[in-house]
């Protein structure tokens, strides 16, 4: 990806362009565009519509925004904190659940997938290794890099077909990392490593302040079984935000101000320095 500038707008946008070295790459990234184009949500990158011949090579046009990937992110916090694990965790969820209205499954959800606006506090979904229905095995076949063998859902090295729950077991492990930057089976580096017995990994053996709900969440999220995990997205999310309520205390009316200033992308320091000029320039006018 590139930043670049419109010569028509003159607005900064990002350039995408698909991996010369992923198979059927190009075949799969106009899929991708094609399929993103139709969905609406906040929490997935759409193509910018370009004037019809502008575009003389393979390439999608988005809005540009200042991101970070989150798995940059997890790795430089060392993990996040609880409340923005749980936000974060259900804005994915409700992109997958947007996905799969439309008979979409994502097939490559990860913190690589996936970026962070530092401004709105906002995740942000991109390069969706998309398959409609269940007609995945063709693609499922190609080798997967290393790097993200550890959220594939373990009837995948077996050559089953992706599908929700498959997608869901993917995002069960991205929120559990997001948590404690580790994995809940722990480092996956071969399909060869599936063979081998596992069992889940408890939050609450890395971190005894964490809430026991949200192991039995992430639990049953990741489970072996894709007939134990949640059926659908929605259902992920309730359980997540059943969690939230109970451990996250809600936000004070000043900090959802803040928050309002922020999600605006405005610094932290002009929002002081204008609330102290209007503070003074009341004080002055009124008294």
């Amino acid at each position: 990806m590139y930043r670049a500038v419109d010569r028509e707008s003159g607005e900064t946008v990002t350039l995408r362009f698909p991996d010369p070295l992923f198979p059927n790459g190009a075949q799969a990234f106009l899929r991708e565009e094609r399929i993103t184009r139709r969905i609406e949500s906040p929490f997935i990158l759409r193509p910018i519509a370009l004037r019809q011949g502008r575009r003389t090579a393979l390439y999608s046009a988005l809005e540009h925004r200042r991101t970070e990937i989150l798995a940059s992110r997890i790795r430089r916090k060392h993990g996040l904190p609880l409340a923005e694990t749980l936000h974060l965790g259900e804005q994915l969820l409700a992109a997958l659940e947007t996905l799969h209205e439309h008979g979409v499954i994502h097939r490559d959800v990860h913190p690589h997938s996936l970026f962070f606006d530092k401004y709105t506090r906002q995740l942000w979904m991109l390069g969706l290794g998309i398959e409609h229905g269940n007609n995945a095995a063709a693609d499922t076949s190609e080798t997967p890099r290393a790097s993200i063998l550890s959220y594939w859902a373990p009837e995948l090295f077996g050559g089953a077909d992706t599908t929700e729950r498959s997608d869901i077991y993917a995002a069960g492990v991205t929120i559990y990392r997001m948590m404690s930057a580790a994995y809940p089976y722990g480092k996956i580096r071969s399909p060869g490593d599936w063979q081998a017995a596992r069992s889940y990994k408890p939050l609450r053996d890395r971190d005894a302040t964490l809430p026991g709900e949200l192991d039995v969440v992430l639990e049953r999220a990741c489970a072996v079984d894709p007939q134990q995990r949640y059926t659908t997205a929605a259902q992920f999310t309730a359980a997540l935000t059943a969690v939230r309520a109970k451990w996250v205390p809600e936000r004070t009316s000043d900090t959802a101000v803040d928050a309002t200033v922020r999600a605006a992308g405005w610094p932290w320091w002009l929002a002081g320095t204008l609330a102290a000029g209007l503070a003074a320039y009341l004080y002055l006018t009124l008294r």
